[in-house]
């Protein structure tokens, strides 16, 4: 379960497409800034 979850944050907030320009939730409105991998870490230390 914690893969699959890390997999769509990593595809919605850190790849991005080459089709787009952009990762999918900034094109979505989710958010303005590219999100790196350490952010998703921190990101996650705080939620724990």
């Amino acid at each position: 379960m914690h893969a699959v979850s890390f997999y769509f944050m990593v595809y919605n907030f850190v790849k991005i497409h080459g089709s787009i320009k952009t990762t999918p939730a900034m094109e979505a409105g989710v958010t303005d800034f590219l999100w790196s991998m350490e952010d998703i870490v921190l990101m996650a230390e705080t939620n724990a």
